[in-house]
This record gives structure tokens, C-alpha cells and sequence, in this order.
């Protein structure tokens, strides 16, 4: 028996005693030896997160050019194509926070391989269209001018759009105009539309065989009188 104020042997296992072994032989870590490892933990994090993130980002199957003006026209153009599963890149959503804008619509330009160039007044007047357009131009990225207002195509756009063949979408009704870009643009990536499976037939009440229900019914009278013999 233990004698007065002396505390009993703990058990191996003991969790108060495991924590003392471990502060006991822990040796504290230097101010260098934690950056390390935090510097290790978040290039595991850029690795597992950001970097898949940043590269479904940029590489798009479409890029959308578009006035600012146009950005309303220019996310539904997005939704009707990510609808069809056709990737967009897309000013502003697809730049992350702190990036250069010209950098980052150089970099999700380069990496598309379809043009959606959103025409419209203000697209024909603004010089940063016109540059993307000529980028893409160059790239030989297939352009597809859409049409979203009346104004009459000139100046520099003219210069490279004039010869492309159109989508209409300056008047209602514009979904059904966005439904066969779509289409136009996942034939030009080579993917087929997949047909849309019929629902299945209703099968309806199910059908009871009445001759089967009254056997099974005579059946469950004989067990019952065997047990209530019992």
C-alpha cells in the first residue's frame, strides 16, 4: 500500500502518463524548424487545391470576348454553354484575386480553343476587343461572332469577323439561338450531343392474380389452425 501523499502507479496505457512521456521527450521545435513545415503544409495545400483549380480555369474549350458593357449577355452566353458541358473562360469570374487583368486574359485566351466574340455596339468600340479578337486571330482560334443588338459591323472587328459566319441572338427569343451554339460549338470540338433517354413507361397499378391470393389466403388458414391445435 502505497504510503501518505505518494501517488499510485498509473497503468501503462494511463493518458495522463502518456502525456507526460511525451512532453518529457519532446524536444520544442526551433523557429526554423516551424517554418518548414508550415512552408511544406501549403505548398500540399497549392499542390492539392489551387493548382487543379487555376488549371481547369485557364484551360477552357471557350474563351468569351465581350464588352463590359455586355456582361449580363456575356454569363448567359457562359450558362447556356457550361449547360451543353462546354468549359468557359470568362473575365471576371475566372481571375483570381490579385492577378493582372491583361495577364490573365492573355493566359485564358491562349489556352481556349474556340472564340465567342459577344458583338454588339459597345464590343465594336472598345479597343480591348478588338484586341483579343486579334489575338485569337492570329492563334487561328476558330472565332464565333454573336450577334446580340443591331448595330452595323465596322472598324477594326469588320476587318476580321466580316468573312465568319453569324449566330443571331438580337432578338427573342435568344434561348433557343444559345441552345444550338452550343451545339455548334461542341460539334466544332468533336463531341457528339448525347441523346436524352425517354423516361420509362408508367407501369400503372399492379395487377393482383385474384385465384393466387385466395389460394395463399387458404393456405395461411390451414398453418393457423395447425398452430392453434398447438
Amino acid at each position: 500500500m502505497p504510503g501518505a501523499g505518494v501517488e499510485p502507479a498509473r497503468p501503462e496505457g494511463h493518458p495522463i502518463l502518456s502525456r507526460a512521456r511525451l512532453t518529457d521527450s519532446a524536444t520544442p521545435a526551433s523557429a526554423e524548424d516551424i517554418g518548414r513545415r508550415v512552408s511544406v503544409a501549403t505548398e500540399k495545400l497549392v499542390d492539392s487545391v489551387w493548382r487543379p483549380w487555376h488549371a481547369r480555369r485557364v484551360s477552357a474549350d471557350v474563351f468569351i470576348s465581350h464588352s463590359t458593357n455586355d456582361a449580363v449577355a456575356a454569363r448567359e452566353v457562359c450558362d447556356a454553354l457550361e449547360r451543353a458541358a462546354v468549359t468557359c473562360w470568362i473575365a471576371p469570374r475566372d481571375i483570381e484575386p490579385g492577378r493582372s487583368w491583361p495577364g490573365a486574359i492573355v493566359e485564358g485566351l491562349d489556352a481556349s480553343r474556340v472564340v465567342i466574340v459577344v458583338v454588339s455596339q459597345a464590343s465594336i468600340e472598345s479597343d480591348e476587343v478588338l484586341r483579343e479578337v486579334e489575338r485569337a486571330a492570329t492563334a487561328q482560334k476558330t472565332l464565333v461572332p454573336l450577334r446580340i443588338d443591331a448595330h452595323p459591323l465596322s472598324g477594326g472587328l469588320a476587318f476580321f469577323l466580316s468573312s465568319r459566319q453569324w449566330f443571331d441572338a438580337a432578338s427573342p427569343p435568344v434561348q433557343p439561338r444559345l441552345d444550338q451554339l452550343a451545339e455548334a460549338v461542341r460539334s466544332i470540338l468533336g463531341r457528339t450531343v448525347a441523346p436524352v433517354a425517354a423516361p420509362p413507361p408508367d407501369p400503372g397499378p399492379p395487377e393482383v392474380d385474384i385465384d393466387d391470393w385466395g389460394r395463399s389466403g387458404r393456405r395461411r388458414s390451414r398453418f393457423a389452425r395447425i398452430f392453434d391445435d398447438r
